[in-house]
């Protein structure tokens, strides 16, 4: 699926922002939209199509610098698997005007739909902002309602598309440390977005990190093509460790 909202240094605006209002991140570009969204940067010819099920991560994703030290892996390029820049910001955009966000984000099949090459991707994994004074449970299930609700908001009909609630459980990370885990799904069947996959499912992880809680999200297409399996997605983030 592809993105109608984007922010840039220079505000660059493409045809897809004809009903969106653009959010400022620095100087880092970003995609916002009611689907899966992708950094808008120049991108090479999308991968060869794999399977959903990737086979081993061997991609470590590392933070940027004034993020959490929280670092998870992927698996590799040659799979379909493509890791931005340390400045990339990508997320969904929210019915109230803000956003939810993850920082330097892995993206699985850029560039898959021919009508929008620069633009989509079948699915991205990433590091939200940090949480203090809560337990990993509550900022879990706060964050998976609220990104939830981004991505069911079709901000083109100004609605909100069918999503089921955050099931939530407790599960444990490969480094055998503890943490809460939320996935929901989201009918994208009449979404006003082009390339638009039929559903798409959020998964977040959260665990504690010193004082804060640390959440990694992970945004994916389903009943398409080369869909990432459940399995893989999971093993993705309970690869999520403290990277220092």
């Amino acid at each position: 699926m592809t993105g109608k909202r984007r922010a840039s240094r220079r505000r660059r605006r493409t045809p897809l922002e004809r009903a969106a209002r653009t959010l400022a991140v620095g100087a880092a570009v970003a995609v916002l939209v009611t689907g899966l969204v992708v950094a808008a940067v120049l991108l090479r010819e999308a991968s060869p199509r794999p399977a959903g099920d990737t086979g081993a991560l061997v991609q470590p994703v590392a933070p940027p610098p004034d993020q959490p030290p929280v670092r998870f892996s992927v698996p590799a390029p040659e799979a379909g698997w493509q890791v931005s820049t340390p400045e990339t910001v990508t997320g969904f955009a929210t019915s109230d005007g803000g956003s939810v966000t993850v920082t330097r984000p892995a993206y699985y099949l850029r560039g898959w739909c021919a009508d929008e090459p620069h633009w989509s991707s079948r699915g991205f994994v990433g590091v939200a902002e940090p949480v203090t004074g809560e337990d990993a449970r509550t900022v879990n299930q706060a964050l998976a309602q609220r990104w939830t609700d981004a991505l069911a908001w079709d901000g083109e009909a100004d609605g909100q598309l069918p999503a089921s609630t955050p099931a939530q459980r407790r599960i444990e990370l490969a480094d055998g440390s503890r943490a809460w885990l939320s996935h929901s799904e989201v009918d994208l069947s009449t979404a006003s977005i082009e390339c638009a996959p039929p559903r798409a499912a959020l998964t977040l992880v959260s665990f504690r990190v010193d004082q804060q809680v640390a959440t990694v999200v992970a945004a994916v297409d389903l009943d398409v093509e080369h869909a990432l399996t459940e399995d893989l997605v999971e093993r993705i983030l309970a690869s999520a460790e403290r990277s220092d």
